[in-house]
């Protein structure tokens, strides 16, 4: 596609369209699909949200609609454990299970039916319901609001640490770690399989997929992160984070970059407690050149991993309490009961909520768990990081490798949060320091190569060829 019809593209729209999006239930994953939301409603097109209710007042917030819907299943957690265990049982003999996923899917039947979307935007997360929406037969196209989840060369699996290296004993790490990964996730779906009498979350789908007559690629054929083995053929994703963040990979045509772009979401939540909090810093570094402001967060997820949580929080009192060198405000969680701390060192500042695009505007650096938004949103505000990634060992999760693409940008360090103490602290936070100029300058050159114009024109029009 030329440049001239590229620019044309971006300034006009042949028709108006309605898109359905449908996020993981996840507050980053709807925060993260704001930005593609925000350009295609600039184009005039009408916007619909889908989801659990939670989500509703942060969507309508963003000016677009949104209509609530039940989750469909996901995985089986430990709560519920016992209780799928009878049903799947029971249902040997009467079918229940696939009964009871089907009344859930008549929702998203009466969903389209009441929208008559043109298009669908569904999160790559989820991508098994492909076999919920397939039998509609309108264009489903995919995003994802992490790196991209498929398989290149020299580029391992986003749930892996391991940071590539340019030689041929490293392709041939990566493609083991691949093939390890595929292994695992196929042994798990076979046992699954078993344990649930084969109403398994992959066999629900699958046996749906058949019933809507929705053809899926075999898994053996696709090497990608996905939690179940539901992959769909030609699929178009539309990647939520810069290219420039991801290791190098090759060009898709069936995969588009969005570099994002700043929003004002923070706007109304500066409280005076946060306004006094920020101001006084600021005031205490002109009088002390050589003290950081540092923001710490560990992200929406908090509250997923209490006991490794509640481990970070004292090894960061304990690293107060012994450092008083610098500022620290930190972003606990909303669901952290704060007064339960005792003593809290005079260099700490605990908040159960921060507004995190105005205090990055700030900060010297932030500490973070490695999420994706944080990572995004601190590239472009230029703040280098110290990661330690909070969901270890979780197989479907990026917090590993975004904090491995952090090392390998050389955009800041990272830690383990197992092996965490205030003194192994300590040596990150004095590493930072250290080198501080090398890694701002190291960030400030990714966010200079960020062109959210360009990319979003580029991705708008990919998206209206579907629409046409």
């Amino acid at each position: 596609m030329g440049l001239l019809k590229l620019k044309r593209l971006s300034n006009t729209s042949d028709s108006m369209a309605t898109i359905l999006i449908d996020p993981f239930p996840a507050t980053g994953h709807y925060n993260g699909s704001l930005s593609l939301a925000k350009i295609l409603k600039e184009r005039g097109h009408t916007l619909i949200y889908t989801g659990p209710p939670e989500y509703r007042e942060k969507i309508n917030s963003e000016g677009h609609q949104f209509l609530p819907s039940n989750t469909l299943l996901l995985g089986i957690t430990k709560d519920i454990f016992w209780r799928y265990w009878f049903d799947s049982f029971v249902s040997l003999f009467n079918n229940t299970c696939l009964k009871e996923f089907l009344k859930v899917t008549e929702q998203y039947d009466a969903l389209i039916e009441k929208l008559k979307p043109d298009l669908i935007l569904l999160d790559v997360l989820q991508l098994q319901k492909i076999v919920v929406y397939g039998k509609h037969k309108i264009n489903v196209i995919g995003f994802d609001t992490r790196v991209a989840a498929s398989y290149a060369p020299n580029v391992p699996p986003y749930s892996s640490s391991y940071v590539p290296r340019k030689n041929v004993f490293s392709k041939k790490y990566v493609d083991w770690l691949w093939f390890k990964y595929d292994i695992q996730k196929l042994v798990k779906i076979f046992f699954l399989k078993i344990r649930y009498f084969g109403n398994d979350v992959n066999s629900m789908y699958r046996k749906l997929g058949k019933i809507n007559r929705v053809d899926l690629e075999k898994w053996k054929d696709v090497q990608r992160i996905c939690p179940l083995k539901i992959v769909p053929q030609n699929l178009f994703e539309i990647i939520l984070t810069p290219a420039c963040f991801d290791f190098p990979r090759p060009s898709s045509e069936n995969m588009i970059y969005i570099d994002p772009c700043l929003e004002k979401r923070d706007a109304l939540v500066l409280s005076e407690r946060y306004l006094y909090v920020r101001d006084s810093i600021l005031e205490l570094k002109r009088n002390h050149p050589a003290m950081k402001f540092i923001y710490v967060s560990i992200g929406t997820v908090s509250g997923s991993t209490p006991k490794r949580e509640m481990r970070f929080i004292k090894v960061l009192m304990e690293y107060c309490s012994k450092n008083k060198d610098h500022r620290i405000v930190f972003s606990i969680g909303k669901h952290f009961d704060i007064s339960i701390l005792k003593s809290i060192p005079d260099s700490l500042y605990i908040f159960n909520h921060l507004p995190q695009l105005d205090i990055l505007k700030y900060c010297d650096f932030m500490i973070t768990h490695g999420g994706t938004n944080s990572l995004i949103e601190c590239i472009m505000n230029e703040v280098p990081v110290i990661v330690y990634p909070l969901l270890v060992g979780k197989p479907n999760w990026d917090q590993n490798g975004n904090s491995a693409r952090v090392v390998y940008h050389q955009i800041g360090i990272r830690g383990k949060i197992n092996t965490m103490t205030s003194s192994s602290l300590r040596k990150k936070v004095d590493e930072m320091c250290r080198n501080y100029a090398f890694y701002k300058l190291n960030i400030k050159s990714m966010n200079e190569r960020l062109n959210p114009d360009k990319t979003a024109n580029h991705a708008v029009a990919r998206i209206e060829t579907f629409l046409k």
